[in-house]
């Protein structure tokens, strides 16, 4: 009886320890995602929920933890799609969101100097894709494609123009507008 009762409360006691150990990082009755996310050091886990089961799909709460300790949280304004990071390991992961009017949302998130923070948010009229414009590139991460739209007086509205976007070693920086049909032919 003795053996039973001191399991039972050793078995409470680490009940107790991992909830209490888990509450810096939210848990959500309505998980939309979850990603493990590998960085050069470090794994940090990234949910996807909603606040409450009855919320809006727009409000949609991205948590970034590490060893159960919250490093970081945004509140997205659109609802989310998915996530995914450039690499195997990788200090950036790319998040995909969609407003009421069909314009995508990408938000690159990166991990630098052991903070999470946004590198990248901008509006695309498509999902992005991803382009090395040097063999020097692939060594590092690929730049990224944002499709711009023209509307047609005329006609269905259709992509005219591409935006590039490449990490210049602690920004993305634009390298401008190109014809969307040239936008794979590109070279820095």
């Amino acid at each position: 009886m003795k053996v039973i009762a001191i399991c039972f409360i050793y078995f409470l006691f680490c009940q107790f320890a991992f909830c209490a150990e888990n509450d810096n990082c939210p848990h959500y009755s309505y998980s939309v995602g979850k990603l493990n996310w590998n960085t050069d050091n470090d794994e940090i886990v990234v949910h996807a929920g909603l606040p409450n089961p009855d919320s809006p799909s727009f409000e949609t709460d991205l948590v970034f933890c590490k060893k159960n300790k919250s490093l970081f949280s945004y509140k997205g304004d659109a609802t989310f799609i998915g996530m995914y990071p450039l690499a195997d390991v990788s200090q950036k992961i790319v998040t995909l969101w969609v407003s009421g009017n069909g314009t995508y949302f990408i938000r690159i998130f990166g991990y630098l100097d052991k903070k999470v923070s946004v590198l990248l948010d901008v509006p695309s009229f498509s999902l992005p894709e991803l382009i090395y414009l040097s063999s020097i590139e692939k060594k590092a991460d690929p730049s990224i494609i944002i499709s711009k739209r023209v509307s047609a007086q005329t006609g269905p509205e259709v992509l005219f123009f591409a935006e590039i976007f490449s990490w210049s070693g602690n920004a993305y920086k634009s390298n401008g507008l190109v014809e969307w049909d040239k936008r794979l032919n590109l070279s820095k």
